[in-house]
């Protein structure tokens, strides 16, 4: 590294937080990917689905000239859905991983 330093933020992390306990209400634990019993597959597609949604944004603002606050808005919303999704996934293989 050039001397830059990494962190990550503390909103950000607060909105992946926020997403997850979202997800969780929405559907319910056990269709999540943070549920033990959900396959392999089902979380890929899960996460896969999200990823469409944020190549879906920026095709949209690149194609079609939307505004970039619109544009910045909904990927970040998108990101954030992607990040929530992969974190309930590693959570799930920690604690099967813990379990064994």
């Amino acid at each position: 590294m050039s001397g830059e330093k990494a962190y990550l933020s503390v909103d950000v992390l607060a909105a992946v937080a926020a997403e997850v306990a979202a997800a969780v209400a929405k559907h319910g634990l056990v269709n999540t990917p943070l549920h033990p019993s959900m396959s392999t597959p089902s979380r890929l597609s899960i996460l896969v689905e999200e990823v469409g949604e944020v190549a879906h944004e920026i095709n949209e603002h690149y194609l079609s000239g939307r505004d970039r606050n619109h544009y910045y808005t909904h990927l970040e919303a998108e990101l954030v859905q992607v990040a929530a999704v992969s974190i309930m996934w590693l959570e799930a293989i920690r604690a099967k991983k813990a379990s064994s």
